[in-house]
């Protein structure tokens, strides 16, 4: 279940991600064009997977299938019948449910880390004698170690004290 949604997520993401800086960049600076695209890139590619994401959530929910022991509102046999079911009786904003948290949790993230990524990556430099997959995942790390140090100072700056 969780392969049916990451793959094509993921893929997706990126592919949003690289549209939308392509479209952007002619008219904004690159780290707003980096930082816009991905925010809209997760928001996208979040609402691409949220009814399997929805689905999934309601078998974990779930009691064995039809278990006189374990009673829970939810009793699905399949994940096709839990999505036949959510869209039945629930209609078709069920599985959409949580889209909008968790856009609100994971776009500013993914948003700071690509603006971060675009801004650091002219001053990354280039390691020839080291192998290129030696070379990217420093800078992943680099990069990623900086989002993530900005992301605690905004969460800190901001959050509940």
């Amino acid at each position: 279940m969780a392969f049916l949604s990451s793959v094509p997520s993921t893929m997706l993401y990126f592919a949003s991600y690289e549209a939308i800086k392509r479209t952007l960049t002619p008219w904004t600076p690159d780290w707003a064009a980096h930082l816009a695209a991905g925010g809209m890139g997760d928001v996208i590619a979040s609402a691409a997977v949220a009814p399997w994401e929805v689905v999934k959530t309601r078998l974990q929910l779930q009691g064995r299938y039809n278990n006189p022991l374990r009673r829970t509102e939810y009793n699905y046999r399949s994940w096709p019948n839990a999505m036949w079911s959510l869209y039945r009786y629930e209609g078709v904003a069920s599985l959409f449910h949580g889209l909008g948290a968790t856009c609100l949790r994971d776009a500013p993230f993914s948003a700071l880390q690509f603006a971060i990524y675009g801004a650091t990556l002219p001053s990354t430099p280039a390691l020839g004698w080291y192998p290129p997959c030696l070379t990217l995942m420093c800078a992943a790390y680099l990069h990623g170690f900086a989002t993530a140090r900005a992301a605690q100072e905004v969460a800190t700056a901001y959050g509940p004290t």
